[in-house]
């Protein structure tokens, strides 16, 4: 029906725009207006003048983010020295991992890193010499690679802020639950702290069991904060409940963080040792011991560890240097691990020595290992961490093979373990099950999962999403 206009005649209706189209249209300039601006603030931040402190990367470090310590007399932006030419090497490009093309990815960066000389620098001096910018990049001729400035340093400050009114921010998240953040580094301290003494056990050391393969830089607290942060950013583990449950597992599966190795021989995966393991991948004897539990989920036979690295490959292929699937699980050596265990100690006769009580002297051994590619997994953090994640919230789903199960555990058949644990108590049992393919330790894992929810995280009292777990 026509609209009547002031006057009373009748006119003819107005073209009324496509409510979907105009939606379309305005996501379409804004999608182009973001591009424009991102565009924009890239070509704008690799202008910037670079300074002590700046953030560095190189993709064939094990711990591929660096920083940039300044070690000449420059002067200051920001209250920071600034960076010029003359910072070059180990004690200025500072990476706390081992390089990936070292043999077997062994040797500290610092070791073998030489550089060249910096590229695309500023045109202006500092104490005479020209200043880098965060474009700049610098070729590290051992491993044929540019070390990139991923962030000047410096801290965006505007000229005046129209401040009256506006609420003032916490800056330190007092009292924030730990739901889509990250967490602090006393906050993990406080995890371990919590879980070591629900057990009674005093020490706070992490990866400090013998076995571990782990280089050294990869054994302190500020490494595994920053690859939990990372990893739980990509696999979607953003509120507490799910932190909560994924801790108690990771906790327990590496020996309450001591070690990415299982301690275990690994003889017992070989052919012919256990009914699975030929479906597993495990055809020639020995690959028990090089394909046995890795990691922070201790992912376990040859067909999980590949599929694992082949889900890297195809996201970042620089962090396994662009070899092909192939060239890691090869069955040659390209890490060494240790398997440590206790015999009968034996005398020059093979007969067994004899204590004061007659009783058989144990000894200590320590066997070394050879494994391929797949050591990748317990021989860096970031691997160790990422391929929990990827077991968590990627690799692992609920499965059930009869139909009773099915209808008894319909509401959580095929969902991941981020999934389950939305489900706060309900499944903590299942989820233990899947994650260990048994009842290994449940009693252990469920006093983790209850002192983190009641002791460290305060699930009941301070998570903003306690009223959205699943019924």
């Amino acid at each position: 029906m026509g609209r009547v206009n002031n006057d009373g005649d009748h006119t003819t209706p107005e073209t009324v725009p496509d409510n979907e189209q105009q939606r379309a249209d305005n996501r379409r300039k804004m999608e182009d207006k973001r591009a424009e601006d991102a565009e924009k603030e890239k070509a704008e931040a690799s202008l910037k003048v670079v300074i002590d402190t700046a953030a560095l990367e190189c993709t064939l470090c094990t711990n591929p983010k660096g920083i940039m310590v300044v070690n000449y007399n420059t002067p200051t932006i920001q209250e920071k020295k600034t960076a010029t030419v003359k910072e070059k090497g180990p004690k200025s490009l500072v990476f706390t991992g081992n390089c990936l093309k070292s043999p077997n990815a062994a040797l500290p960066c610092a070791s073998v890193m030489k550089v060249g000389e910096w590229k695309k620098v500023g045109t202006y001096l500092s104490q005479e010499q020209l200043v880098l910018l965060q474009q700049s990049t610098i070729p590290c001729n051992y491993g044929q690679i540019d070390i990139k400035i991923t962030d000047s340093g410096q801290i965006h400050q505007p000229d005046s802020i129209e401040a009256k009114g506006a609420p003032v921010p916490n800056p330190k998240d007092e009292g924030k639950c730990f739901c889509d953040r990250e967490m602090t580094l006393d906050e993990l301290k406080l995890v371990v702290k919590q879980l070591r003494a629900s057990e009674k056990k005093k020490s706070t050391a992490i990866f400090s069991d013998e076995n571990c393969p782990l280089p050294a830089a990869d054994t302190t607290y500020e490494r595994l904060l920053e690859e939990l942060n990372t990893m739980f950013k990509t696999y979607h583990i953003n509120t507490c409940i799910r932190k909560i449950h994924f801790f108690a597992q990771c906790y327990h599966e590496t020996a309450r963080l001591g070690t990415t190795l299982e301690y275990a021989s690994g003889v017992g995966y070989d052919p012919g040792n256990h009914p699975e393991s030929k479906q597993h991948g495990h055809t020639v004897a020995g690959d028990g011991p090089r394909y046995k539990g890795r990691g922070g989920m201790q992912l376990t036979w040859r067909d999980q560890q590949k599929e694992y690295l082949t889900y890297v490959i195809s996201k970042k292929p620089q962090l396994v240097q662009g070899k092909k699937i192939e060239d890691l699980f090869d069955r040659k050596k390209q890490y060494q691990e240790k398997y440590i265990y206790t015999r009968d100690k034996l005398d020059d006769k093979g007969n067994p020595v004899l204590n004061k009580k007659k009783k058989k002297v144990k000894e200590k051994v320590v066997d070394l290992v050879d494994v391929d590619g797949a050591g990748l997994i317990a021989n860096s953090l970031y691997f160790a961490i990422d391929s929990a994640g990827w077991f968590w919230d990627i690799y692992k789903t609920i499965e059930y093979g009869t139909k009773a199960n099915k209808e008894k555990y319909k509401e959580i058949l095929h969902k991941n373990l981020n999934e389950v644990s939305d489900y706060g108590d309900k499944y903590l049992s299942i989820i233990s099950k899947f994650v260990n393919g048994g009842g290994n330790g449940m009693a252990e894992r469920n006093v983790y999962y209850n002192e983190l929810k009641t002791n460290v995280f305060k699930f009941n009292t301070k998570c903003i999403n306690r009223d959205k777990i699943k019924k």
